[in-house]
């Protein structure tokens, strides 16, 4: 038996594909224009033989290669991905850097109102 291929169409407003098939929307890819003139895909709710057609709407649309993000521990989605032609571009880190005071020991160091002009660190 062949199971047929999900079909994908444009969802205005915006830029935005939907794959359908019998069952209704089978996953969805959306495409924004970075301020470096890539274009970033962000995927959502997407059935496994829905990534390769909806990059391929993408890219036919924007006349551009894509660009997503994956978490390094999601080894399948990194097959996946890999399989339908993404390469590792750059691995990034995040960080959690706290900012409340009483977190990072900086409460009463400070007056309330004071400006300061630089940015460096000055004992007060």
């Amino acid at each position: 038996m062949v199971v047929p291929q999900p079909g994908v169409v444009r969802a205005p407003p915006g830029l935005v594909w939907r794959a359908l098939d019998a069952d209704g929307v089978v996953g969805a890819v959306t495409a924004f224009l970075l301020p470096n003139d890539r274009w970033f895909v962000a995927f959502d709710a997407c059935r496994a033989d829905t990534y390769q057609p909806l990059v391929g709407a993408v890219s036919e649309n924007t006349g551009s290669d894509s660009y997503t993000t994956v978490d390094d521990a999601d080894e399948s989605m990194l097959e996946l991905l890999g399989g339908i032609g993404f390469t590792v571009a750059r691995r990034e880190s995040n960080f959690l850097i706290p900012t409340d005071p009483q977190v990072t020991g900086l409460a009463g160091r400070c007056r309330a109102g004071r400006r300061r002009r630089h940015l460096g660190c000055r004992r007060l």
